[in-house]
């Protein structure tokens, strides 16, 4: 029979003592709770459940994270820190919209296309989404619509991002699909539900042309494959002009 290493033994005595020390010393109870969002602390320490003087080790990190997402719906992340000896901090970040909808009151839409409310003190100069009536907070836009809106807006975003803060209106129509009014320009113009970065492409090569037009341009659509119709402002030059 195999006699007990006495080094072993003291190996694991260690470790419980140092285990009892981390798990029942008041050096590690919780002392503080920091909230990176002033105006979400009190809900969010008391949605969480953290007991101030229980043990910093013992803390089910993902349950509090769970709580506080289900009891703040416009959280879209949160993170709980541990340090040691005795405080804990909790960042959250709140769901960003890419676009504003005006319903019975102003609200957001996020990019995946959720309906959220305006943080208070807080409208963002963003291009208003119109064409589909949707008000209530946190649901979300079908994907026949959610999936090319946010297409075109990363096309926008990503290549022609000075265009995204001269759009004014993205526009939904069940027939003609989506259009933005820029409004430096004053110019609506459509460009359907896909090929966006083609489209976008064309769009900045006929707003050039246009330049060295006199007639004054006021709607543009290019949703077609080998050619843009440009309609003008001025009676005398009603018939589409094709490029």
């Amino acid at each position: 029979m195999k006699k007990n290493n006495p080094k072993s033994i003291i190996l694991i005595v260690s470790l419980s003592l140092l285990l009892v020390f981390f798990l029942l010393s008041p050096v590690f109870e919780i002392k503080e709770v920091r909230v990176n969002d002033n105006s979400r602390q009190h809900s969010i320490i008391k949605e969480s459940k953290i007991q101030l003087g229980s043990n910093i080790f013992l803390l089910n990190t993902f349950a509090c994270k769970k709580r506080i997402l289900k009891s703040d719906r416009q959280i879209e992340d949160v993170k709980i820190k541990r340090i040691l000896p005795s405080t804990l901090e909790i960042r959250v970040k709140l769901k960003e919209p890419i676009m504003l909808i005006l319903s019975d009151d102003l609200y957001g839409l996020t990019r995946a296309c959720e309906l959220i409310k305006i943080e208070p003190h807080f409208v963002p100069n963003l291009p208003i989404f119109t064409g589909y009536n949707i008000s209530t907070p946190y649901t979300f836009l079908p994907d026949s619509i959610s999936k090319p809106l946010v297409a075109l807006y990363d096309a926008i975003s990503s290549g022609y991002p000075n265009l995204l803060y001269d759009i004014s209106e993205i526009h939904f129509d069940s027939q003609a699909g989506l259009g933005f009014y820029i409004i430096s320009k004053d110019i609506f113009v459509t460009v359907g539900l896909k090929d966006f970065e083609l489209k976008l492409v064309r769009l900045e090569k006929i707003l050039g042309e246009l330049e060295y037009v006199n007639e004054k341009p006021v709607y543009i659509d290019l949703d077609f494959k080998s050619q843009a119709i440009v309609r003008f402002q001025s009676k005398k030059e009603r018939d589409k002009w094709r490029m």
